[in-house]
Order: structure tokens, then sequence, then C-alpha cells
């Protein structure tokens, strides 16, 4: 038998979750240049105190449950909001993350210098993609990633954000992820 704290605690939402856990709302931004402000705002920060973070954008497509691509429909808005909550409570605390118009998603991850990026690139799209049971069927959410880590000192968020969004056009399978660099040193990951 459940304690009656326990069997409340699975009642939640994920949005409640965040909430208790104290992690901070997530941003909404019209557009990948407010993204690129607040990337810029966040590599200054990481500046004074000598860390580097990673960019990670996540484009989601809503689909039914025999493939085809859902309609524009609050069920869908829904999903999009879940997996936003979803994304906001798999991340640490101190890591930002933005929802960017409706169906992008970027993540500043803080101080990854040693961390190896790929790997949590993937274990986001595990943990973030496939069914959500938010509606009278099932939708899915397939996802598709770029993420870049900063590697040089001196690189804009207009920059790293850029480089991001060329891993995410050049996506392919797992593993196999990669994009040019800017005029920059930065490493692509995905």
């Amino acid at each position: 038998m459940q304690n009656e704290a326990t069997a409340d605690i699975t009642l939640f939402t994920e949005r409640q979750r965040i909430e208790l856990m104290g992690l901070p709302e997530l941003i909404s931004l019209p557009n990948l240049q407010g993204f690129a402000k607040l990337v810029g705002r966040e590599l200054n920060q990481g500046r004074r105190f000598g860390t580097r973070p990673a960019v990670l954008l996540m484009d989601v497509a809503v689909h039914e449950p025999l493939g085809a691509p859902a309609a524009p429909s609050q069920h869908a808005l829904a999903l999009l909001d879940a997996l936003g909550a979803r994304l906001r409570s798999r991340v640490r605390g101190t890591d930002v993350v933005a929802r960017i118009g409706e169906q992008r998603f970027g993540v500043v991850l803080q101080n990854v210098e040693r961390a190896n990026v790929y790997v949590i690139q993937e274990r986001l799209e595990k943990v973030l993609g496939g069914a959500y049971e938010l509606a009278p069927h099932p939708l899915y959410a397939s996802l598709a990633s770029g993420i870049t880590k900063c590697e040089c000192p001196r690189i804009g968020g207009s920059e790293l954000t850029r480089a991001a969004e060329v891993a995410l056009s050049h996506s392919l399978p797992a593993h196999a992820r990669q994009a040019s660099a800017p005029r920059m040193a930065v490493r692509h990951a995905g």
C-alpha cells in the first residue's frame, strides 16, 4: 500500500512537477532571432563563470496514429505543451528551455565542456518522441534535432544558434548528424 503523499504525487502533470521542483518556466519566443538573443545572454553569463554552453534545436512534427500529419488542433497543441513541459523537466535547472514559434524548441545546455552532447541529444529524443495519450486517440511526436557545442570563446549567440540550425537542417538518422561549421570553431554534435 502506498502512503498518501506518494499516491498524490502520481496525479501531478509534468507542468505541476516543474512548479514543485522550482524549475524556471518554459520561455516562449516568437522566432529564432529572439532565441539567438537569449543564447547571447547565456553565452555572456557562461563567460563570467568560465563555462561554455551547447545549443540544441528541436523541431516537432505531430502525427495521427496511422502516420498522417495531424491537423492543427487543440489536441496537437496540448501535445506540444506536454512535450515542452517534459523537456523542461528532463534538463537541469540551470539550462534554459524555450519554445520558438509553435513546433520548435531550443535548449541552452550550460556547462557542458566535458559532457558528450551527442548522448544528451539522443536521450532527449528518446524520452520526448513517441505516443502521447492526450486525446481520445493517441497522437505521436516525431523529432528532428541539431546540437552545437561552443568551442570558441569569441562566438556570438547568433552564430551559435545558426550553427545549431544548420545541424538541424542536416538531421539524419541517429549518430550521423554533422553540419559544416561557420567561420569560428564550433563543434557540431548530434
